[in-house]
Formats: structure tokens, sequence, C-alpha cells
């Protein structure tokens, strides 16, 4: 009886995550800061389902492309000094970032944690991100 309860109160306290997340989206309204140099240019990695390349540019602005399925989008990003804010509301902590990866930190889905890796020439990336980010 206990796991079931608890397995009920995690998922809804990670869908109020993300039910916030999307209620207080301000998308238009963050103001990017330049992330630090190691950050910027691209990087690609498997985040869910999903292939995801994001592009930062030395403004703090920059895409996040992603594929699954059919399922492709590119839309835009901010880094706010600490976490990437996509604008569909997506908000992920930058941890552990190097040259070669960085880490994405999510709050939903447990807390999931996804690691990106450089990818300027796109070799890793989704045929659809290939196409949009050249």
């Amino acid at each position: 009886m206990r796991i079931p309860l608890l397995t009920a109160v995690i998922l809804t306290l990670t869908g109020c995550a993300m039910q916030s997340d999307l209620a207080n989206n301000n998308f238009p309204g963050i103001v990017p800061v330049a992330p630090p140099e190691k950050l910027v240019g691209t990087w690609s990695g498997s985040v869910g389902y999903y292939l995801v390349t994001m592009r930062f540019n030395a403004d703090g602005k920059g895409v996040m492309c992603s594929s699954w399925n059919g399922r492709d989008s590119v839309m835009p990003l901010k880094y706010d000094g600490k976490q990437v804010r996509v604008s569909d509301s997506t908000r992920a902590d930058v941890t552990d970032l190097s040259r070669s990866t960085f880490k994405l930190k999510v709050n939903y889905y447990f807390g999931a944690t996804y690691t990106l890796y450089r990818d300027d020439s796109l070799s890793k990336a989704a045929p659809y991100c290939l196409k949009q980010l050249k």
C-alpha cells in the first residue's frame, strides 16, 4: 500500500513542477545572459525519447532542435545565467560543463539528468536538425 501511495505523490509533485513552468512561462521577458565561453556552440544528445541539438550564441540566445518519430521542432532558447530556458516553457539547469560535454538537469521526470556532447559539425544531430541548423 505504501509503494503505490508514494508513487502517486511523486507523480503528482513532478506534474506540479511541469504545470508551474507552463503556467509561468514568460519567455519574451527573459533577458539572456552571455554563457560561459565553453557553452557557446552546438551540442547534441538524447533527452528522453528525443534527439536534441542546442546551439548557444555568445549573447545567450540560441535554438533548440528536437526530433523523434516525426515530431520535429525548432524553438528559440535563452541562457539566463543558470538555466536553459526554451520558448515552450522548458527549463533545465546546466551542470558539469566541459569543452566536450555538459549535463542538463530537469525538474521533470523525477529530476532526470541528460548529457549533451559538443557537436559543431552536427554529426550527432538528427537528420531533421542537420537540415534546419546547417
